[in-house]
């Protein structure tokens, strides 16, 4: 009496099942919808740029324990107004092999993820309390942990 309830569900669950795994085998790329970007490339090189020229003075802010400048600095590159990451997803637009595109895309996540890791409270204050140091003296131990 049941039998027809459990194939339907069934039936359902698989289809459902099927409907999932055809979607994860779309390719990102194909994901995006914005299209091509309006911008030449070169204006679109811009921001990367900019944001690799703060990366000394990030290094330089990190050395003498400058958190607040360190933070900030960051916040410019990932968000507004350099927006990195965004920037370096349209550059891997204009590639027209896929392959390509598909590695700037990883480098773009992965460099806005890397980056993101310098911020201050996000990786260091979480250590300081199980280590019973201030972090700011005692920088290459918080490393170490």
């Amino acid at each position: 009496e049941d039998q027809p309830v459990v194939l339907r569900r069934l039936l359902l669950g698989l289809g459902a099942t099927g409907l999932a795994a055809a979607l994860g085998a779309i390719p990102t790329e194909k994901l995006d919808l914005s299209g091509a970007p309006k911008q030449p490339l070169f204006a679109l090189l811009v921001p990367i740029l900019e944001a690799l020229q703060q990366f000394a003075a990030i290094e330089e802010a990190i050395t003498y324990a400058q958190w607040g400048q360190v933070q900030a600095s960051v916040s410019r590159i990932l968000k507004n107004p350099t927006n990195l990451k965004a920037a370096m997803i349209q550059v891997a637009k204009l590639e027209p092999d896929g392959d390509k595109a598909e590695k700037m895309r990883e480098f773009a996540r992965e460099a806005a993820d890397y980056l993101s890791q310098v911020d201050y409270d996000q990786y260091v204050i979480p250590l300081a309390p199980s280590l019973n140091i201030n972090p700011a003296h005692n920088l290459p131990l918080l490393l170490l942990a």
